[in-house]
């Protein structure tokens, strides 16, 4: 298990990938229904399942469809919702749809 760990660990995330994640978390954390997002370990969270996700697969680099497989299982537990919401048993799981469906993935050019 360590081992895997440590291989999973190796596997490339471009910083553009970085922000990606960082994006959806932080639209759970603004989110009207959400009393309580995603936190920044979250974040962490999902770049590790993330890349994990990349090595079963083979490849030695995370994609953002990496991201959103893993987004769903990793963030919808850890998003409390606001009182109102409560009663929606899918809700968290409705904010992070959202959230894919709202935040896009740009590469974009960085400065060296």
């Amino acid at each position: 298990m360590v081992q895997l760990q440590t291989i999973a660990s190796r596997v490339y995330l471009e910083d553009d990938l970085l922000d990606y994640a960082v994006a959806i978390t932080s639209f759970t954390r603004a989110h009207p229904r959400v009393a309580l997002g995603a936190s920044p370990r979250a974040t962490l969270g999902l770049v590790q399942a993330a890349k994990a996700c990349a090595m079963i697969a083979g490849k030695p680099f995370v994609a953002p469809d990496d991201i959103r497989a893993m987004a769903p299982s990793v963030l919808a537990h850890r998003i409390v919702m606001t009182a109102e919401a409560e009663t929606d048993t899918n809700g968290a799981e409705r904010v992070v749809e959202e959230a894919l469906s709202k935040v896009s993935y740009r590469r974009g050019m960085r400065a060296v």
